[in-house]
C-alpha cells in the first residue's frame, strides 16, 4: 500500500490597524465605528490641615470609559469619613465641597479596607472626550482617627479661595488611545491521499 499526503496551503496573516478617531469594525459601515478612548494617569500630593501636611498621593486614571480617583492609603489609625470630587472643563469656582457632584453619599465614591482606602469611579462624559483637553479636577476627603475632630484634605493644586487649608483643583490633560484590531486570515489546509488502483478505499 502506498499513500502520500500533500499539504497544499497553510497561510496566516496578521494585520494590525490603528485608526483615528474611529475604527471600522465591519467593512466600512457607519454603525461599525468605535469611538476613541481617553487614557492617561496623573498623581498629585494629598495635603491636609493649615500646615499642608502631605498624606501621600491622590492619583487620577482614565481608562475604558471611566475616570478613577485613587486616594492615598491612610496610616497611623486614620480612616476616611467623607469624600467629594468634581471634574470640569473650566476652572473650578465652587469652593464648597458639599456641592461637588461625585460623593460618598451618592455612591460615586467608596471607602474600603476598614476606611484606610478610598476611590471614586466616574463615567467619562461626552464633553471630556477630546484629545489633549484640559480637565479641572477637585478632590476632597474628610478623615482622621476615630473619636477625634479629624482633618480635611485636598488634591494639591490651585486654591479656589484664600483661606487656610484652601479647597483646590488641579489640571489633568487628556490623551486619546485608539483601539487596535488584530485580524487573522483563516488557515486553509487540504490533504490528498493517493491510493493504489486495485484498492477501493484507503487505509491509514
Amino acid at each position: 500500500m502506498h499513500f502520500s499526503s500533500f499539504l497544499l496551503a497553510t497561510t496566516a496573516a496578521i494585520t494590525s490597524v490603528q485608526a483615528t478617531p474611529f475604527l471600522d469594525l465591519a467593512g466600512g459601515t457607519l454603525n461599525a465605528l468605535k469611538t476613541r478612548d481617553l487614557s492617561g494617569s496623573q498623581c498629585v500630593d494629598f495635603l491636609a490641615g493649615n500646615d499642608n501636611q502631605n498624606f501621600g498621593k491622590v492619583c487620577v486614571t482614565i481608562s475604558a470609559g471611566t475616570v478613577t480617583i485613587q486616594y492615598p492609603t491612610l496610616t497611623g489609625g486614620n480612616v476616611y469619613t467623607d469624600l467629594h470630587a468634581i471634574i470640569s472643563t473650566s476652572a473650578i469656582t465652587e469652593s464648597i465641597q458639599g456641592k461637588w457632584p461625585y460623593t460618598l453619599g451618592n455612591g460615586k465614591c467608596s471607602i474600603a479596607n476598614g476606611g484606610t482606602d478610598a476611590t471614586c469611579s466616574i463615567p467619562v462624559e461626552t464633553a471630556w472626550r477630546v484629545c489633549n483637553k484640559d480637565l479641572f479636577i477637585g478632590v476632597h476627603a474628610s478623615f482622621g482617627i476615630p473619636g477625634t475632630s479629624g482633618q480635611t484634605g485636598w488634591g494639591a493644586g490651585t486654591c479656589i479661595t484664600t483661606r487656610p487649608n484652601c479647597p483646590r483643583y488641579f489640571t489633568f490633560t487628556t490623551t486619546c488611545k485608539c483601539s487596535v484590531i488584530t485580524t487573522y486570515d483563516p488557515f486553509t489546509t487540504s490533504v490528498r491521499i493517493a491510493c493504489p488502483a486495485l484498492f477501493f478505499k484507503c487505509f491509514f
